[in-house]
């Protein structure tokens, strides 16, 4: 069975917070397919991007009202976290065994470089989340296939420092900081992905880390990873659990924490699963 994971693409946008909270379709937004997820998107002010790993990188200038295609590598390039700085500037990460795993723009967009020798350390194969704290400082984790990696910047992306974060992990997903001190990783035990979800924490910007939680593989389940990370306020959080294979049928899993990731709780998403 194919890994099961929650995600989220884009099919609609948010209205300006001056016209009030509701979701209107958006006529211009990029389509995904059965085979094409959006990966990440994210806004600084109005203006947002959008990456995927079908190698595009879309922008909006108005709350995701409308889109315009900025880039499409036919998938030379698989896009995969964004790092919104402001309306001209902002990172991209891959998840690209080539080595060109961070791209910029300084533009706004009509131009991407990469600017992957820019990181020092210890250098991920891949860069699957990205985390922006304020115009300044940022932090990337990478990758789902191996490395367990994470890459800060406190430069505004001028330099950025890798560290491994091995043996803590050996995969990472996504990465979520609260402020410049505080924030969590998530990923896996195994490069393989038949290890267990681990959730990793930080509160000294990253200079050391701890293991805050390991999950408990079900029967039937040959592996799990954490993959997205939501924080919808300062305290409660969740984070998306994938599976490799699924054989007996479990209904999906979340991992839930309501002390900003201090500590954490499994639980089932009910009726996830259909049952014959």
């Amino acid at each position: 069975m194919r890994a099961f994971s929650i995600c989220l693409a884009l099919v609609a946008f948010l209205s300006d917070p001056a016209m009030g909270q509701r979701w209107d379709v958006a006529d211009s937004a990029p389509e995904g397919n059965a085979r094409q997820r959006h990966d990440d998107v994210g806004f600084a002010g109005g203006a947002g991007w959008l990456v995927n790993t079908a190698g595009e990188i879309w922008k909006s200038e108005d709350w995701g009202r409308n889109w315009e295609k900025q880039l499409d590598t036919n998938g030379f390039y698989r896009f995969r976290a964004l790092a919104p700085l402001d309306s001209r500037n902002a990172f991209v990460g891959t998840v690209q065994s080539s080595g060109a795993v961070l791209f910029t723009t300084t533009d706004g967009g009509d131009t991407w470089t990469d600017v992957s020798n820019r990181i020092s350390g210890t250098r991920p194969v891949g860069i699957c989340g990205m985390s922006v704290v304020d115009g300044r400082v940022a932090y990337g984790v990478g990758a789902y296939h191996g490395s367990a990696t994470v890459i800060k910047t406190t430069n505004a992306g001028a330099t950025w420092t890798g560290r491994s974060l091995r043996p803590l992990a050996e995969t990472l997903v996504d990465v979520h900081f609260f402020d410049q001190d505080t924030g969590i990783a998530v990923g896996g035990t195994s490069e393989s992905l038949r290890g267990n979800a681990v959730v990793l924490r930080t509160t000294d910007g990253g200079s050391t880390w701890s293991r805050v939680y390991e999950s408990v593989k079900g029967s039937g389940i040959s592996g799990e990873w954490g993959w997205k990370i939501s924080f919808p306020s300062p305290e409660v959080g969740y984070v998306s659990v994938e599976y490799a294979s699924n054989n007996d049928g479990h209904p999906a899993k979340i991992l839930k924490t309501t002390d900003a990731g201090v500590t954490w709780t499994a639980l089932d998403v009910t009726g996830s699963v259909s049952r014959a």
